[in-house]
């Protein structure tokens, strides 16, 4: 009885050992990295953008950072206009 108990956890961690999701490359897509993308999936649009610029994405960080900046600066200029 206890060995039986022992091997389904065996199975059962080597399944969660397992990613959920896997990445397949059949080659097709045209230059997209070769894995598979789906129109309207937002995890692909995410990995298509990632295989299609690799490295650090410096424009978007800017943006961030531009619209942090202007926000912080909104109120500053409200504490120091209205004593």
């Amino acid at each position: 009885m206890e060995e039986e108990g022992g091997g389904r956890w065996q199975e059962e961690a080597a399944e969660m050992s397992a990613p959920l999701l896997e990445k397949t490359t059949n080659g097709g897509g045209g230059g997209n990295g070769g894995g598979v993308y789906f129109d309207g999936c937002p995890g692909c649009a995410v990995d298509r953008r990632k295989a299609e610029n690799p490295g650090i994405p410096y424009g978007n960080f800017i943006y961030v950072w531009i619209v942090t900046l202007c926000t912080g600066m909104e109120n500053v200029t409200r504490l120091l206009v209205l004593p």
